[in-house]
């Protein structure tokens, strides 16, 4: 199940006995649960019929004589364990699984990583219990949940404003919340949110991110690629090399697959490379520079420049001037 056909059917009445929730990506695995806590019981039944356990603290026996308690207010209580992953001897709550009782919601976080689908505790679960498993997103899943989070709150935004705000997040879900709010908050219902607006909200340079690089080197224009590299040279802790250089590995790597493409369909290209169809012309240009030949080069490049800036093979040259004989052997390859 998808977290908000859960969140639909808790809202609609229909609530399980059990809900197991684990993987890597937390953030819908805490959304489920803040929703379980705040909505299932009362403030009054949380008094009586409401308890949290912590993994790491807690003792599978007391989790489990909680969980077969009956109410003491109204029809059911609700159990929460937090951090289930650090459970010792989690695997005794197998049998309670198979069996849950009616009268207990009990809500299993099993964060940061999966349960395997191996153990007896998922495979031995009964039809009743509810599982839902949270993966991490790739870059284009994480693009696709914000601009869908800002549309439904009638604040759309334009593909390039999204492209540098999940450069300032990344894929972790809980950041691109934490930066969607302030624009919330700041962005009145109706407002288009461009470039500008997020630049000036979430404090990125908007001429001077990975992105505009790889703008800069889809049409191989050297001066702008310069001004990046020199503004990246003086903000190594908000551009470190290692994370320009997995960037552009990707990049490059998408490029690969770009070339070998049979397909001009634009919604097909974007699905293959996993980027906004507003994104695919630009792919396009960049193709008819950097061939098939051409990118398995700049990957060797790549490489090279990974392995000296670690300090191998390198005598002399600083992460700065690294970087500027990269772009360099890319544009003039």
């Amino acid at each position: 199940m998808k977290a908000e056909d859960i969140l639909r059917s808790i809202k609609s009445g229909d609530v399980a006995p059990v809900y197991l929730l684990t993987g890597e990506e937390s953030f819908f695995i805490d959304q489920i649960s803040k929703y379980i806590e705040d909505n299932v019981l009362d403030e009054t039944q949380k008094d009586f019929d409401f308890q949290v356990f912590y993994g790491k603290d807690s003792n599978v026996l007391d989790v489990l004589s909680s969980v077969k308690q009956y109410p003491i207010l109204g029809e059911r209580r609700l159990v929460i364990l937090r951090e289930a992953q650090q459970l010792k001897q989690i695997e005794k709550l197998t049998e309670y699984l198979e069996k849950p009782s009616p009268n207990t919601v009990f809500v299993v976080c099993y964060r940061e990583k999966k349960i395997d689908k191996r153990s007896s505790l998922y495979k031995k679960k009964s039809k009743e219990v509810v599982f839902f498993q949270s993966d991490k997103l790739y870059d284009n899943q994480a693009l696709q949940w914000a601009e869908a989070y800002l549309v439904k709150r009638k604040r759309p935004i334009t593909p390039r404003a999204l492209q540098l705000l999940i450069e300032k997040t990344g894929t972790d879900l809980q950041l691109i919340y934490n930066e969607l709010q302030k624009l919330l908050i700041n962005i009145p219902e109706g407002e288009k949110i461009s470039v500008d607006i997020v630049s000036e909200q979430v404090g990125i340079l908007k001429d001077f991110n990975l992105f505009e690089l790889q703008q800069a080197l889809a049409t191989r224009n050297s001066l702008k690629c310069q001004l990046i590299v020199k503004h990246f040279s003086k903000n190594p802790k908000n551009h470190p090399l290692v994370v320009t250089l997995g960037f552009l590995y990707g990049y490059f790597c998408k490029m690969i697959i770009l070339n070998g493409m049979t397909t001009s369909n634009d919604k097909q290209i974007a699905k293959e490379l996993g980027v906004h169809p507003f994104f695919v012309s630009e792919y396009l240009t960049a193709k008819s520079y950097y061939d098939l030949r051409k990118c398995v080069a700049i990957l060797s490049f790549l490489r090279e420049a990974d392995v000296k800036s670690k300090g191998f093979n390198n005598v002399s040259l600083n992460d700065e001037n690294l970087l500027k004989e990269l772009i360099f052997k890319i544009i003039h390859i």
